[in-house]
């Protein structure tokens, strides 16, 4: 059976990553985004990631657009 609660509070993490875009859903907060890096923290690790002309498009309680040009990504738990 479908349960409706838990889809709505549904907080398991998801990343996207294509061709110049990185999307976060839930992330806890970010620590800082610049022309050339975002930190961003999840609940069990914090992603760098490094590049060029990062853009936020949207920016909302728990979800995150950046555009940009990626040129390395790490993740530290």
């Amino acid at each position: 059976m479908f349960n409706f609660k838990t889809y709505l509070r549904n907080d398991s993490y998801n990343i996207n990553i294509s061709n110049e875009c990185i999307y976060f859903l839930n992330y806890d907060r970010v620590i800082e985004i610049n022309d050339d890096i975002i930190i961003v923290k999840f609940k069990d690790f914090i992603l760098n990631i490094k590049g060029n002309n990062f853009k936020i498009v949207k920016m909302l309680d728990n979800e995150l657009l950046i555009t940009g040009k990626i040129k390395e990504i790490l993740f530290n738990e």
